[in-house]
């Protein structure tokens, strides 16, 4: 009998939990769609009044301009917009009252704001897959719109060094993957010993083939009866391995947005090459550790927002909350650009203030955990 009333019980609780992790998370989710939203709306709107004389006559490339400026204010209002919806979330339950109903069922702090965190977790990592695309790259699309009147644009006159060479690509067309009137110098040991020339090139199976191609050596023995320089016409040549279109123009170009994978290729031929890769580790942490900054601290908000709103008001604390929350949000902000700029560590400016946000938050939650049980 005591058995099938416990049983009972831990049903009648599994059932509580079920249909309060529903009903906050449908709160919650509510509020970050009108905050999210409002913000985006906000920027992409204050966009297009300041560039509104430049945009082009094509309804499309209007179209795909707004398209492009939300999916770029994303990545700055999604954190900030997960933060504030857990505020007025657990606002709007304190003014009902319905926080401390509640609490008073047996459930606590950790477990009201489990779903609010693991679905915020859930978000980021949604607008994480954004950089493992070519969407990644919306800001510069939008601007080549406003410039060019079309999304992509080739990248003309390159001239870079790629370990013991020096290459030269007249025009490069990232989308098809091809380079048009290539140039390859070759050193050895600080010496010119090779020019690879070709009228065009195309970047296959992780390789650039070149075709039509002159390809100029220098004898390592000369003398003075014969040719110092052998002159082969060849009609195709592989070379550059794994330097695919991408990574050439984020080099070139020293943009300040990459895609994760390209950063990391970025970074590790850098690393190979005793090169400065502070600001792709920059990019790279920005885009894959900051926004994890919103989940920890709402996390921390929570806890230390009362139950009952007898003590205080809730505008003003909503208030403080939200200005609290972009004095964090401008600081990282600050971090980012001066860890781009290489003047602290990437790791010291990025990943140290998310890891420690991490830890408060967490040991908050051991602290909740703890005293629940008592």
């Amino acid at each position: 009998m005591i058995s099938i009333l416990s049983l009972q019980n831990i049903r009648e609780k599994t059932f509580v939990m079920k249909l309060f992790n529903r009903y906050i998370l449908l709160r919650y989710i509510k509020f970050l769609v009108i905050v999210f939203f409002a913000l985006e709306l906000f920027y992409v709107g204050l966009d297009l009044l300041s560039n509104y004389k430049d945009l082009p006559n094509s309804a499309n490339l209007q179209i795909l301009y707004i398209f492009y400026k939300f999916i770029e204010a994303s990545g700055l209002t999604l954190p900030i917009s997960l933060i504030f919806a857990m505020v007025f979330t657990k606002l709007s339950l304190i003014r009902s009252s319905e926080l401390v109903a509640m609490f008073a069922l047996g459930i606590s702090r950790n477990k009201a704001i489990k779903p609010i965190f693991l679905f915020s977790i859930l978000m980021i990592f949604a607008h994480l897959s954004i950089g493992f695309t070519n969407l990644v790259y919306s800001g510069q699309y939008a601007k080549n719109i406003l410039k060019y009147s079309k999304a992509t644009t080739n990248t003309k006159d390159i001239f870079i060094k790629h370990f013991d060479s020096y290459i030269y690509i007249q025009k490069l067309s990232i989308y098809d993957k091809k380079a048009y009137n290539v140039i390859i110098y070759e050193l050895q040991d600080s010496d010119l010993s090779k020019i690879v020339k070709a009228n065009s090139a195309v970047f296959k199976d992780s390789y650039w083939l070149l075709e039509d191609v002159e390809v100029m050596y220098k004898k390592s023995k000369m003398s003075i009866n014969k040719k110092a320089i052998i002159i082969k016409n060849l009609p195709t040549f592989k070379t550059l391995h794994n330097f695919d279109p991408k990574i050439i123009d984020n080099i070139f170009s020293n943009s300040d947005t990459t895609s994760i994978v390209e950063a990391v290729k970025i970074i590790k031929i850098f690393s190979e090459q005793n090169f400065d890769n502070s600001r792709l580790k920059t990019i790279l942490y920005s885009s894959v550790i900051f926004p994890f900054f919103a989940c920890f601290l709402l996390l921390i908000f929570f806890y230390y927002i009362p139950i009952s709103g007898r003590f205080f008001n809730t505008s003003l604390l909503s208030f403080l909350l939200i200005s609290v929350s972009l004095v964090v949000w401008a600081i990282l902000f600050i971090l980012i650009e001066m860890a781009s700029n290489s003047v602290v560590n990437p790791e010291i400016a990025i990943v140290l203030p998310i890891l420690f946000l991490g830890l408060y938050a967490f040991k908050l939650y051991s602290i909740n955990k703890r005293s629940a049980k008592l």
